[in-house]
């Protein structure tokens, strides 16, 4: 029943390379940088929705807007933090940088893609970043689909500390679900359910800090599975609800610095920096929920 369910999610698109990029395969996973990964301080694996690929234009473009507007607004907290100290010309601009790969059926990778080689190859391209970057620090990043293999990583992790070179920095959920089934039957755990994120945070509800992203408005995974989510994880844990987001429309251009501002400013927070002055909205306690708005902040709940 699993591989049934696996032949309707698939939606691997065919080989098509953009030349330019740095590429490479392990274990028959292909990957790709985007962004300087040699000088970035942060790597974050960028696991996509199921109806793209690492060679979709539009998802490098997109990528590629959010890791410039990430380091963008890094410099701007850096320089309003510490205005007298800060060194335009001696600042170093790559402080983030995104790896994305194909699952397995997909584009380049080779295999058959089930929701067991999605989870193996998220595995194969974290060791590999881990152990080519040790003093890099590492972010798990997983959109719709995508979210179940950083959900099984942090899950791998958590339970097996040891049987891993290093420990995430921390995992954003953009649009998860709670599971496949989930989506279209509001029940709890369904015989041959997959992509079980749900049931994997219930395993390991402190898997480590974890940001979620979602639209009050999408409706192929509703806002609710984020909501869910949310109240089962403890530790460092918070939402951003985009007022009026859809499923495929979060990182427009009219959110976008507003969304960055956010995730530099959790990330700097993880890793013991606190901007001054403030920027952004409140996100210093353990478990914060944030409402975006086109133009504004709010907090709603801490």
């Amino acid at each position: 029943m699993g591989a049934i369910v696996d032949f309707f999610v698939y939606k691997g698109r065919p080989e098509r390379i953009i030349p330019s990029d740095e590429q490479s395969m392990e274990k028959d996973v292909f990957y790709k940088y985007i962004g300087n990964v040699e000088l970035a301080e942060v790597i974050i694996i960028f696991s996509y929705g199921n109806s793209e690929s690492s060679s979709s234009t539009r998802l490098n473009a997109r990528l590629r807007r959010i890791c410039e507007a990430m380091n963008n607004v890094h410099k701007k907290i850096m320089k309003t933090s510490d205005p007298e100290s800060f060194n335009e010309n001696e600042y170093e601009y790559n402080k983030y940088a995104f790896v994305t790969y194909d699952y397995p059926g997909y584009c380049k990778s080779h295999g058959k893609f089930s929701q067991e080689s999605l989870f193996e190859s998220i595995c194969i391209i974290f060791d590999k970043i881990s152990r080519e970057f040790p003093t890099k620090q590492i972010l798990v990043w997983g959109r719709s689909i995508g979210c179940a293999a950083s959900c099984h990583l942090a899950n791998k992790i958590a339970s097996n500390p040891s049987h891993f070179p290093k420990r995430p920095l921390g995992y954003i959920l953009q649009s998860p679900m709670t599971s496949i089934f989930t989506i279209f039957i509001d029940a709890d755990r369904l015989p041959w359910d997959r992509y079980e994120n749900e049931r994997l945070a219930r395993e390991t509800p402190d898997w480590g800090p974890t940001m979620l992203i979602h639209g009050t408005d999408d409706a192929l995974v509703p806002f609710e599975h984020s909501m869910r989510l949310y109240d089962i994880l403890v530790g460092e844990v918070g939402l951003i609800s985009i007022d009026g987001g859809t499923h495929n429309s979060l990182f427009s251009t009219r959110r976008l610095h507003d969304l960055v501002c956010v995730i530099v400013k959790w990330i700097l927070k993880l890793d013991g920096f606190q901007p001054t002055p403030a920027i952004g909205p409140d996100i210093d306690k353990s478990k914060w929920l944030v409402e975006c708005t086109s133009n504004t902040y709010t907090n709603e709940h801490q």
